[in-house]
């Protein structure tokens, strides 16, 4: 089991420094919001990521079943589809496991705490973008409002409101409206479609999951 582990947790500090190139503006994530097009190496970047991410949690089931017996080389992580309840995802579990084979509390706690019905809707996000045309990416532009507000030290503080259309997670670059005022703005995002959620919001969520299913296997 440890060794999978191993490799699981290189796979995913792997893909976490790649999201660090990328988040610090990377050339092609820069071209994609500057042009308003998703550059080809953008897609491949978020796509490598993915895919760590992915063969991540696969190695992290095949250490479960190892540990508990049973062989493990073409397993694939379980997701519960969506709208299943953990009692649906218990049958689910029984079916997936080799014949013989009886997981432990702690690996079925580690499974169950990765998926949607626990609030883990990433993963179904990380499975979808896993598929061959999974990668879906386009330009989202919001509008924003710019305001600024003094603080009891002397220093102000700058917020942006975007609009309720938005939900689409941080704000990285801002552009000036054509014929707005001097406090609106356009807030550029490249979003993952079809759920339109702002990309690097998704894979660091993703990531941190990853992350969470293997802390708890190694506590």
């Amino acid at each position: 089991m440890k060794s999978l582990l191993t490799v699981a947790e290189s796979e995913l500090d792997q893909a976490q420094r790649l999201l660090l190139e990328i988040g610090d503006h990377s050339e092609a994530f820069e071209h994609s919001l500057m042009s308003g097009d998703v550059s080809a190496d953008l897609v491949a970047q978020v796509r490598r990521v993915v895919l760590l991410l992915r063969s991540a949690l696969d190695q992290t089931a095949r250490a479960i079943v190892a540990a508990a017996g049973g062989t493990s080389s073409d397993l694939v992580f379980p997701i519960a589809p969506l709208g299943a309840t953990p009692d649906d995802f218990a049958v689910q579990l029984r079916s997936w496991v080799p014949n013989g084979v009886r997981l432990d509390a702690s690996a079925v706690a580690a499974l169950n705490s990765a998926q949607p019905f626990g609030g883990s809707e990433w993963l179904l996000g990380l499975d979808l973008a896993g598929t061959v045309d999974g990668i879906d990416l386009s330009v989202k532009r919001v509008r924003t409002t710019l305001t600024e507000t003094a603080r009891e030290d002397g220093t102000t503080e700058s917020r942006i409101a975007p609009s309720s259309e938005s939900g689409v997670g941080r704000v990285l670059l801002l552009q000036p409206v054509a014929g707005g005022s001097e406090n609106e703005f356009e807030a550029v995002h490249v979003v993952l479609n079809p759920s339109g959620i702002e990309v690097l919001s998704f894979l660091e969520e993703a990531a941190g999951g990853v992350r969470g299913v293997l802390s708890r296997l190694s506590a």
